[in-house]
């Protein structure tokens, strides 16, 4: 939620599916640079009496975007991210065939490319704020290996999709902020349920600072 020249941001969410952190840089009234890192199954390590399953996945992405201040506590953006990801799967267990339960194993690995373009639309006052962002992005995967079934292999490389996300902040202290956030996530071309990473509903809460070493700049 960028709003003037010589801020930095710097936030981490956690979540029902990972965590995530991101940092912003605004070196001018009209521009700024975003870093995100997320990863997604990091404690997600399920152990069952006949299966054991480990799902894990980590992604880094870098962009930059030009912002708006239209009315007072009114900022609208738009941002183009690039980012590159690796996601992870191990099962072992058992599958009943005939009656009998047949032990086996496997592993599916994929390294993928993102290109995301996102708009943001925030409303924010001295102690809330909130932000409505539509994103549209492409997901290429490439290295697709799987030693087990190869339906990994299988499937198409490119998917798009389209998110909508709603946050909502409070300061708690100073330049302090707690947020919540709510993505949801619709296939546009595209689906496998082989792929973990992308989830058609997450819920983050998390804490953002804001830096401002320009106190006195006027946005123009």
């Amino acid at each position: 939620m960028v709003q003037k020249k010589g801020q930095i941001q710097v936030g981490s969410h956690i979540s029902f599916n990972g965590y995530d952190g991101q940092v912003s840089y605004t070196p001018s009234n009209k521009f700024t640079i975003l870093a995100n890192f997320s990863a997604f199954g990091a404690n997600d390590e399920f152990f069952h009496t006949a299966k054991h399953t480990i799902e894990k996945h980590n992604f880094s992405e870098i962009g930059i975007g030009y912002y708006k201040n239209n009315k007072k506590g009114r900022t609208s953006d738009i941002f183009m991210l690039f980012g590159n990801g690796y996601t992870y799967k191990f099962f072992k267990g058992g599958d009943t065939v005939t009656g009998n339960v047949k032990p086996f194993e496997y592993t599916k690995t994929a390294n993928y490319n993102r290109f995301l373009l996102q708009a943001d639309f925030i409303k924010k006052s001295s102690r809330k704020s909130f932000a409505f962002s539509p994103r549209l992005f492409l997901v290429n995967y490439y290295n697709v290996k799987d030693n087990g079934t190869n339906i990994f292999e299988q499937n198409p490389r490119t998917y798009v999709y389209t998110e909508g996300v709603v946050t909502l902040g409070v300061k708690v202290f100073k330049d302090l902020r707690i947020s919540s956030q709510v993505a949801f996530t619709i296939p546009i071309i595209g689906w496998s349920v082989a792929y973990y990473e992308f989830s058609p509903l997450n819920f983050s809460v998390g804490l953002t600072y804001n830096m401002n070493f320009r106190k006195n700049n006027v946005d123009k």
